[in-house]
């Protein structure tokens, strides 16, 4: 059986919460929004699906990633997994795709749970860990750690980007260069 490491035309990107007054408290939460914008730009540019999800109660998505978010399925939900949302629920299985890209946070609540029941029904979950964060970053590191002896894919927004576009003759390979250049300013 070959394996393909990312398949676009199987891809959906879920953005989990990504709202302002959460993100004031979460751990590098400049990184986390700035490999979210380039998430959403590239998977936008290739026309995968995008859905967003908004805590009750909780405000806002982030502005920056609002804009990035134009044209995308922004679902509020009550429940910690968006799997546990009629909405969501509905969405998901009218995209036929197998392949959940989850980003957003917090990474041992709403993105555990989502990851987890995307598993138990049978979907393929690869998670950017750049990408998910937590407020304490031990309840990040440890949920990314179950996350994946439970099978989900733990992988850096830059080789999910990569293995999409396979090589650099692929047409958004410039635009998607200058972009990197950017994200990797934030690590140097």
């Amino acid at each position: 059986m070959m394996i393909k490491l990312v398949d676009e035309k199987d891809l959906v990107l879920i953005v989990i919460d990504l709202q302002e007054k959460l993100l004031k408290i979460i751990s590098d939460k400049e990184k986390l929004v700035e490999n979210n914008k380039i998430l959403i730009r590239f998977l936008s540019r290739i026309k995968a699906p995008i859905i967003a999800t908004k805590q009750v109660k909780l405000g806002d998505i982030n502005g920056d990633i609002a804009k990035e978010l134009t044209g995308s399925k922004i679902i509020e939900k009550e429940t910690f997994s968006c799997f546990r949302n009629k909405e969501f629920m509905d969405t998901i299985r009218m995209m036929n795709r197998k392949t959940l890209l989850i980003t957003g946070i917090e990474t041992h609540i709403c993105v555990l749970q989502t990851a987890i029941d995307a598993l138990n029904l049978g979907y393929r979950v690869i998670i950017p860990y750049d990408a998910v964060s937590s407020q304490i970053k031990s309840d990040h590191e440890y949920a990314l750690q179950y996350l994946r002896s439970k099978g989900a894919e733990i992988l850096p927004t830059e080789s999910i980007i990569y293995a999409i576009m396979e090589s650099s003759k692929h047409a958004l390979f410039r635009e998607v260069l200058n972009l990197i250049k950017e994200r990797r300013k934030l690590y140097s």
